[in-house]
């Protein structure tokens, strides 16, 4: 074989190495990949925590929210627990989600997916050091001494988001319950 075929052989399999790696790569940022369903976020928590963070509440509502997503790459399961029938005021919504790989070329981490963190424009963020980030903010509830702490948080592919109401309570102390309602679905994992 003379050194000119030599040549051109090496140089068109170099090509065509370099071209299959960009379709490759520009094939794996644009796919779609469906992530497994997280377990069952009311399964993750302990019945005591909402016996002590939601007294005398109703029956746990569960849903999964695979069925329904209207965004592709992410699944999520969430849990809703309310105080008796006829009072306002104490709440418990957590929520599970996990990111796969969308066709617009996010991966799959929680942290780098726009919107999985609540992050509201009209109300200080606060960080909190739970999983990779952490944050939450205060609403008014709908009583006039009750506090609505929304925290969320991610930990490699998933997220979680923790909506918690409660009358008579500290700041600190609701920051504190949802951190710990956040802190157990993330140790149950």
């Amino acid at each position: 074989m003379s050194a000119r075929r030599v040549t051109w052989l090496t140089v068109s399999a170099v090509c065509v190495l370099i071209a299959a790696s960009i379709g490759f790569r520009q094939g794996y940022g644009s796919a779609t990949v469906e992530p497994s369903p997280p377990p069952s976020v009311c399964g993750l928590l302990r019945p005591a925590v909402f016996d002590i963070l939601v007294p005398r509440h109703g029956p746990l509502r569960i849903e999964q929210e695979a069925e329904h997503v209207a965004e592709p790459s992410w699944s999520g399961t969430s849990c809703l627990v309310e105080g008796p029938p006829g009072t306002a005021g104490t709440s418990l919504f957590v929520a599970l989600t996990r990111y796969g790989r969308n066709g617009e070329g996010e991966g799959p981490r929680c942290v780098d997916r726009p919107g999985a963190l609540v992050l509201p424009v009209n109300r200080t963020n606060h960080p909190v050091g739970i999983g990779d980030v952490g944050t939450y903010f205060f609403e008014r509830g709908e009583q006039p001494d009750s506090h609505i702490v929304h925290l969320s948080s991610c930990l490699g592919t998933y997220g979680v988001y923790v909506r918690y109401e409660a009358g008579r309570v500290t700041a600190p102390a609701i920051v504190a319950a949802a951190t710990t309602v956040a802190r157990e679905v993330w140790a149950s994992l």
